[in-house]
């Protein structure tokens, strides 16, 4: 007997009248489902190669764009997924705590530095990492999910050194705007940051590459790549990320262990080996040339480079089989554990020894560190490759300065983004810096200790999250390499300022909020309360993003304006300047831009009001009060007022005591002479 076969009913047409499409017909929940986990994989890259091509992300208007993104992301979940809630764990909310106290004092510190321009700038920065936090704890661990977002975010990054390096290799094919920089920077137009990303990107392939439990396609990948993060690397000559790289490598094969590691080197260590010595022979591309003979040594170290790259991938290849035969021997944990104090009981012995017979030495090489070296000058950028000079002596002055504002005011500091004024009032020499080059330091002058306290409870628990999951033997070193990424980053902050750049510091949190999500199913909340908790959330994340869009169009906007100033374009750029007080009228930038076109257009009257206004928006800045001096001396003002606060926020400026000596005297016929010469042009 033939079993009768089911078949799904068939939808008949009417035999008259056109046929009616099926009511009710909804989307298969399966496929919204794997659609959503692919988005979210993605997020994380997309971001990291808009953020890396539009500066790092350092300026507001990109910022902004990153936080409508991701709060809308946070929006959308909390409005339509059905455990919006599920991944979060104690100590992710801890995290998202200290990171919300750390926005929410930027943004209050308005109040007693007077300056909301500032003070929302640092808030929608910070909004970046804390919404990262909050999207990527908020759904339920997965191995794979992880997996998957750090591969991707492993890929933008190699993307964008790729891009870094041919622009560097094949100037005459991929030419960038002219910078005097000697070191890559491309595409984040700060070199250390570039360095640092890449030393990121260098362990995570080190990661894929070693990893038994990757697929083939991935090892190899991870292979051929580590060359190109070296030459990226070198090429930047940051001395963090020159020391950094290797450190952390060292640092990973030791805590991960992983077994495809005797492969990997194998097939690696020659090749980039290879492509480092090839890249520092190149002395024309590791100085920047772009001439006929730069062009030229760019083709031939291209070739080298695919060269090595296909020969790693290659051997890499070739050495699956001792990846089998690694993963067959058991390594008991007890040796493992055993290697660790042996390994640290090493580094103990060896810093005992260090101290106790060059102990004298070392006190005499302090000086030299702390103390700017004039012997280390030179015009060849390789030699920070081949001499390195370890020093805080470039580091020293601005954390000094740091360190005074926080004596100043040590509860609540003197506001967020003001350490630029600050650094103008104290500085101790001529050099301009608008960053204090710690992230700890940044905090503490700007946010006092409320302010550190809470950043250091988020980032601690951030990047410790990767090495706490390490006792999970099936993905130790998933875990150990997202720690190590974060304890890289960490321990870079202190010395530099790449809280500043998103596109470094984003796949840190991104990765760190993966970490802390728990795993599995919790206890579902009640049904009023979590409604509630939905609501709350979204209108936080609705607000953020209104704000965030209005300081990205503002900054835009503003930045169009000073750009066609500086072209002597002064309608446009009064056009722009006007298009950005209506996004938000908080930025003094956009009323200096009119009022040094209305000095210009010879409405002295309107340009007194405009640097009024800008004055009144940023009154520790030194810029808008020489400004309005000149926009008085052109109205035929005392200009000495507005020239002696200059003076106070900057004591030290050239340009402010040459237009105080042109200025002396009351006659303000020569005032208004003075003020109608040509002046500076404005900064972005």
């Amino acid at each position: 007997m033939i079993p009768a076969v089911e078949t799904e009913p068939q939808l008949l047409a009417p035999t008259t009248g056109w046929a009616r499409p099926v009511v009710g017909w909804r989307p298969d929940a399966s496929l919204l489902r794997k659609l959503g986990t692919c988005s979210l994989a993605a997020l994380p890259a997309l971001l990291t190669l808009y953020l890396s091509f539009n500066s790092g992300g350092f300026f507001a208007s990109a910022t902004g764009v990153a936080v409508v993104v991701l709060a809308g992301a946070v929006a959308l979940r909390m409005a339509l997924a059905r455990d919006a809630f599920g991944g979060f764990s104690r100590p992710l909310l801890v995290a998202i705590g200290a990171l919300a106290i750390f926005s929410l004092w930027s943004l209050i510190s308005m109040q007693w530095s007077h300056s909301p321009s500032r003070a929302l700038v640092a808030f929608d920065l910070t909004n970046v990492y804390l919404f990262a936090l909050i999207l990527f704890g908020s759904f339920a661990r997965t191995h794979r999910r992880v997996q998957w977002i750090l591969i991707l975010t492993w890929v933008s990054m190699l993307a964008v050194c790729v891009a870094g390096l041919a622009t560097r290799l094949r100037p005459d094919l991929f030419p960038i705007s002219d910078n005097q920089e000697t070191r890559l920077w491309f595409p984040m137009t700060y070199t250390d940051a570039l360095g640092l990303f890449a030393v990121c990107g260098m362990l995570l392939a080190a990661h894929l590459a070693s990893s038994t439990r990757e697929a083939v396609a991935l090892r190899v990948l991870g292979t051929a790549a580590i060359p190109v993060f070296a030459a990226t690397i070198l090429l930047t000559y940051s001395r963090g990320a020159l020391l950094l790289a290797p450190a952390a490598l060292i640092a990973y094969v030791l805590l991960a262990q992983p077994r495809g590691i005797v492969s990997a080197v194998l097939a690696a260590g020659p090749a980039t080996a290879f492509v480092l010595e090839a890249t520092y022979r190149a002395s024309l591309i590791s100085n920047g040339k772009t001439s006929a003979a730069a062009v030229h040594q760019g083709r031939a170290l291209t070739t080298t480079i695919v060269l090595a790259c296909a020969a790693a991938a290659v051997t890499r290849l070739a050495l699956l089989k001792l990846d089998t035969f690694s993963g067959r021997v058991e390594v008991p944990t007890w040796r493992r554990w055993n290697r660790a104090v042996a390994v640290g009981c090493c580094v103990a012995g060896l810093l005992f020894v260090g101290l106790g017979g060059f102990g004298g030495q070392i006190a005499n090489k302090w000086g030299s560190f702390t103390r700017q070296s004039t012997s280390f000058v030179t015009s060849d950028a390789r030699d920070r490759a081949s001499h390195i000079n370890v020093s805080l002596a470039e580091r020293l002055p601005n954390w000094k300065v740091a360190l005074r504002v926080f004596d100043q005011h040590p509860v609540r500091g003197d506001g967020a983004g003001m350490f630029a004024n600050d650094w103008y009032r104290l500085r101790p020499n001529q050099e301009v810096s608008l960053q204090t080059h710690s992230l700890y330091l940044e905090a503490m002058s700007e946010l006092g200790l409320v302010g550190l306290a809470a950043l250091l409870v988020a980032v601690v628990i951030v990047v410790a999250a990767g090495f706490v999951r390490a006792h999970r033997r099936s993905s130790r070193s998933l875990w150990i390499v997202i720690g190590l990424v974060g304890l890289v980053w960490a321990i870079d902050a202190g010395f530099d300022w790449n809280w500043q750049m998103p596109a470094v510091t984003l796949p840190v949190f991104v990765l760190g909020a993966c970490a802390l999500a728990r795993r599995g199913t919790r206890p579902r909340m009640r049904p009023r309360t979590e409604l509630l908790l939905r609501v709350g959330v979204i209108l936080i994340a609705g607000g953020a993003a209104v704000t965030a869009s209005r300081i990205a169009i503002s900054d835009a906007q503003a930045g169009r304006a000073v750009t066609a100033f500086n072209n002597g374009n002064c309608r446009a750029a009064v056009a722009d300047a006007r298009a950005s007080i209506s996004a938000d009228s908080s930025l003094p930038e956009p009323y200096e831009t009119l009022g040094y076109c209305a000095i210009g257009a010879g409405s002295s009257r309107r340009a007194v009001a405009d640097m009024r206004s800008a004055v009144k928006r940023d009154p520790e800045n030194w810029r808008y009060y020489y400004g309005l001096a000149l926009a008085d001396a052109a109205a035929r003002r005392d200009p000495h007022p507005a020239i002696r606060q200059a003076q106070r926020l900057n004591p030290l400026e050239p340009m402010i005591q040459t237009l105080a000596v042109k200025l002396k005297g009351n006659n303000p016929s020569h005032w208004q002479e003075v003020a109608e010469l040509p002046q500076m042009s404005m900064q972005q």
